[in-house]
């Protein structure tokens, strides 16, 4: 039985083997353009391109053209011409099998060896949830660099591995995609492979949808505005406005500063809607003391009394903190900034709404 995956899912699952084409160094890039699952005639075009020239830059340009147009499509599905199921499916030409079948198309692939096949519920699952290094995830890496006898920098330069990219991705800071850790297991010695996966089986999982994106998709509802109205009030593109919603990136004081102008505005906002613009603003608050304080999330997570997990998931708006979490913040900013000057790090908050936009009950 064939399962056919919504033209959302598809379209997540082509924006990812656009990622995966976008890392290929130019002398893989021939022979993964011919097994990719891309549209035949995008493949021919971007065959050509490498064609009449000898860099990547012209094919790196067209594939991000790609990825910019799959983007526009996600976000404003009522936008998109998808008037049969035949046009999206010779769009992507992608459809979810049967996972025995989704895991063989992979192997054929070569991006997942024999002995080291990772579950396939989790490699599918990978296209719906973001998945953050754990502390096991870094230890094993710094561990085998140790073994290897090479640096972080050696290895990247080795593997045509983007080092600020890879850094972010093993402090957690960026979420680990199916492109780089496919890109792991071809550049990680067999050997390791199984531990690579248990390491991997460790990672952290959150949603593509926070608390943030719930409040954006509530303002746009309510204010009948777009993703680009949105966008251009915040000061931000529309892709990094929906990266935020769906976790990809930490939401910074600017942003939230300029959604407080934003709901302050707004005449009859909903008590909920208040209620959880404030627990974000916590979010944004504690993810802003942190890199103040300089500290690793292992160091900031301990001094909160919680798991590196739980941290990330509260800075990423995926979870409301709780009240020992928020407790034990004020200690740390009290004894950061004072007692007499702690209060006034806090300008995000809304503690009392304008009376035309008093929230209702």
């Amino acid at each position: 039985m064939t399962v056919v995956a919504t033209k959302e899912e598809q379209l997540i699952i082509v924006m990812g083997e656009v990622e995966r084409i976008l890392t290929c160094p130019l002398e893989k890039l021939r022979v993964q353009l011919s097994k990719s699952f891309l549209n035949k005639d995008i493949k021919e075009e971007l065959l050509k391109l490498m064609f009449f020239s000898d860099s990547k830059s012209s094919i790196v340009e067209k594939l991000k053209e790609i990825d910019k147009e799959y983007k526009r499509q996600l976000n404003y599905p009522n936008k998109v011409p998808f008037t049969t199921e035949e046009y999206f499916n010779s769009l992507s030409q992608t459809r979810l099998s049967t996972s025995k079948e989704f895991g063989q198309q992979f192997k054929e692939m070569n991006v997942i060896t024999d002995d080291a096949q990772l579950n396939l519920s989790s490699v599918i699952d990978s296209f719906y949830k973001q998945k953050y290094a754990s502390s096991e995830f870094k230890q094993f890496i710094q561990n085998y660099f140790k073994i290897q006898g090479i640096t972080l920098k050696e290895f990247c330069l080795k593997f045509h591995i983007r080092l600020s990219t890879f850094e972010r991705k093993v402090t957690g800071v960026m979420p680990l995609t199916i492109p780089s850790v496919n890109q792991l297991y071809k550049s990680i010695d067999k050997e390791f492979h199984n531990n690579l996966t248990q390491a991997l089986k460790t990672c952290i999982e959150l949603p593509r949808r926070n608390n943030f994106g719930i409040l954006i998709q509530y303002l746009k509802k309510k204010e009948h505005l777009t993703q680009i109205e949105i966008s251009k009030r915040l000061g931000v593109s529309q892709y990094y406005l929906s990266d935020l919603g769906r976790s990809r990136e930490f939401i910074s004081k600017s942003v939230t500063l300029k959604l407080k102008e934003l709901i302050l505005k707004i005449p009859d906002l909903a008590q909920d809607a208040l209620s959880l613009y404030n627990e974000v603003v916590f979010c944004v608050l504690i993810r802003s003391l942190q890199t103040y304080l300089g500290m690793t999330f292992d160091e900031y997570a301990s001094q909160l009394q919680i798991t590196k997990e739980q941290l990330i998931r509260i800075e990423k708006t995926v979870t409301l903190a709780p009240l020992s979490v928020k407790k034990r913040y004020t200690e740390i900013l009290k004894a950061t900034y004072g007692n007499d000057e702690f209060q006034k790090v806090d300008n995000l908050s809304i503690k009392e709404l304008p009376v035309n936009a008093q929230p209702k009950e």
